[in-house]
C-alpha cells in the first residue's frame, strides 16, 4: 500500500501545494498537526476522486468478517471481482490504485522512460516517418549517448527546473557549437515530450517555454564558400558532355538525369519522379507533381524497418505541386532517354528506374572525379541554376517560383552564390580601376 507522501507525489494532488521537504524544518509538535491536516486533505480527495468513478457500492462487512469490501471490473477480461481491505481508508486507497495506477506511474516518467510511448506517438501523426526518424536519430546521439544530458534524460519530467534545462542547453550548445536552428532541432525532443506530458494531464505546465538562450550563444549559420556550393560554367558545361557520353556508351538513362537537373534547377526527389506526361513540349514545361520520398517505418518493437524509397504524389514538405520553365535542350534529353529504354526493350511512364537516389549521386560523384573538378552533390545543380538566374538578372519571383519556394528569403540566403570565378572578378577589378 502507498502512503501518503507517494500518494501526494503522483501529482493526483499537486494542487495542495505541500512541500514535504519543508516538513522536516517543522518542529515535531506543528509537525504532527501539519500531517494530520495532509492526511485529511488527500484522504478526502481520494475518495471525492474514487467516488466519481467507482461504480459499485462499498460496503462494511458483518461481525464475522469486519473488513470493508467492493468490486472492480477487470479491463481485460470484464469480469468483476471483489476487493477487501481492513479500513474505509485502505479501500479507498487501493481503488486509487486501481483506477489510477498507470497515470501514477507515467506522471513521474523520465524522457527516458517517456520516449518509447512519446516516439510512438509521433510516428502516427506525423506526416513523414523520416521526420519521426531524425527525432530518434537525434534522441540517441545527443541524449543517450551524451554525459551532459544524464540528469535531463533520467530525472522525472516534471521535476526538471528552468535552470536545469537552461544549464544543459548552455552547456549543449558550448560542446557541439550548435547553430541556433540545430539548437532547435535538438531542443524540440525535450520541448514535444513535455507537451506530450501536459496534454496527457500528466504536468501542469511545461517550462520549455520559458528557456530563454542568449542569441550570442549561438554559432554563426556563415554561408559556405560559392566554389563548393555550386558548379562554374565551364565545369557544368563538362558535366553535361560526359553525362551524354556516358549514357551513350552504357545505355544508362540515369546519366541523363545531370542535364535535367542542370536546365530545370529541380530538385533530385522530383527529377527521380518525372514521367514522359510530365513533359509539354508546346509550351517549353514540365508539370512537377510527384517525387521519390524517403520511407521509414518505425517497428512495433521501437527499432526501425530498413529504409527504402518509392515514388509518391506530394513534394517536398507538401509543397505544392508547380509547373516550370525550361529550355528547349531539356526535351532534347527527354527523347535521348527514349531512345535508350527502346533499345533495350523496355515501356514505361517514368523516365528512370532506381530504387534509391545514391545511384544518382555516386555517378555524379565519379563524373566529378573522372574531369578532374571538386566534387560535389547533385543538390548542387540546383543551386547552380538558382545562382545563375538571379546573376544573369532574372526576375526574383519567377526564379522563386522555378525553385517551388514558399519565400523569396530562401532563395536569397540558401541558394544564390557568385558563379564567377576569382581570376574574372580580379579582371573585372582591374578594367575599372
Amino acid at each position: 500500500m502507498r502512503n501518503l507522501e507517494e500518494l501526494y507525489s503522483s501529482a493526483v494532488y499537486k494542487e495542495l501545494n505541500i512541500d514535504f521537504a519543508a516538513l522536516k524544518l517543522i518542529d515535531e509538535e506543528n509537525k504532527t498537526e501539519m500531517l494530520s491536516h495532509i492526511r485529511t486533505n488527500v484522504y478526502m480527495n481520494i475518495v471525492a476522486r474514487v467516488n466519481k468513478i467507482h461504480p459499485y457500492a462499498i460496503t462494511h462487512g458483518t461481525a464475522k468478517d469486519p473488513r470493508w469490501y467492493t468490486y472492480v471490473k477487470e479491463e481485460v477480461r470484464g469480469e468483476r471481482r471483489k476487493i477487501r481491505a481492513n479500513t474505509e481508508e485502505e479501500l479507498y486507497q487501493a481503488l486509487f490504485v486501481f483506477y489510477y495506477g498507470d497515470y501514477l506511474k507515467r506522471i513521474d516518467y523520465s524522457l527516458e522512460q517517456l520516449f518509447p510511448e512519446w516516439i510512438k506517438y509521433k510516428s502516427t501523426t506525423a506526416n513523414r516517418q523520416n521526420t519521426v526518424k531524425k527525432l530518434y536519430t537525434d534522441y540517441r546521439r545527443y541524449y543517450v549517448n551524451e554525459e551532459l544530458s544524464k540528469k535531463i534524460l533520467t530525472k522525472p519530467l516534471r521535476k526538471l527546473t528552468l535552470i536545469d534545462i537552461q544549464e544543459w542547453a548552455y552547456a549543449m550548445i558550448k560542446e557541439y557549437e550548435f547553430t541556433r536552428q540545430r539548437f532547435t532541432n535538438v531542443f524540440t525532443i525535450l520541448r514535444q515530450a513535455m507537451d506530450y506530458m501536459v496534454n496527457n494531464n500528466y504536468m501542469k505546465i511545461n517550462i520549455c517555454t520559458n528557456v530563454n538562450i542568449r542569441p550570442g550563444s549561438f554559432k554563426k549559420a556563415r554561408k559556405k564558400p560559392a566554389d563548393s556550393q555550386i558548379f562554374f560554367p565551364d565545369e557544368t558545361k563538362e558535366m553535361i558532355d560526359y553525362a551524354l557520353q556516358q549514357a551513350g556508351q552504357t545505355n544508362d538513362e540515369v546519366f541523363l538525369a545531370v542535364p535535367i537537373l542542370i536546365y530545370s534547377g529541380m530538385r533530385i526527389s522530383e527529377c527521380l519522379g518525372l514521367s514522359f506526361n510530365d513533359f509539354e513540349r508546346e509550351k517549353n514545361l514540365i508539370h512537377i507533381h510527384r517525387s521519390m520520398v524517403t520511407v521509414d517505418k518505425l517497428l512495433p518493437d521501437g527499432s526501425w524497418a530498413p529504409r527504402r524509397f518509392e515514388i509518391q504524389e506530394y513534394l517536398k514538405q507538401n509543397a505544392d505541386p508547380r509547373d516550370v520553365l525550361v529550355c528547349d535542350k531539356c526535351f532534347e534529353i527527354v527523347e535521348k532517354i527514349r531512345t535508350i529504354l527502346q533499345k533495350k526493350g523496355i515501356k514505361r511512364e517514368m523516365l528512370f528506374e532506381t530504387y534509391t537516389p545514391n545511384n544518382l549521386r555516386t555517378k555524379v560523384y565519379r563524373m566529378c572525379r573522372d574531369l578532374e573538378i571538386q566534387q560535389r552533390s547533385p543538390h548542387k545543380f540546383r543551386k547552380t541554376f538558382i545562382s545563375r538566374l538571379i546573376n544573369g538578372g532574372a526576375d526574383v519571383d519567377f526564379v522563386r517560383e522555378q525553385a517551388g519556394h514558399q519565400q523569396i528569403a530562401t532563395t536569397y540566403n540558401a541558394y544564390v552564390f557568385s558563379t564567377t570565378r576569382d581570376e574574372e572578378k580580379i579582371n573585372l577589378l582591374n578594367s575599372l580601376s
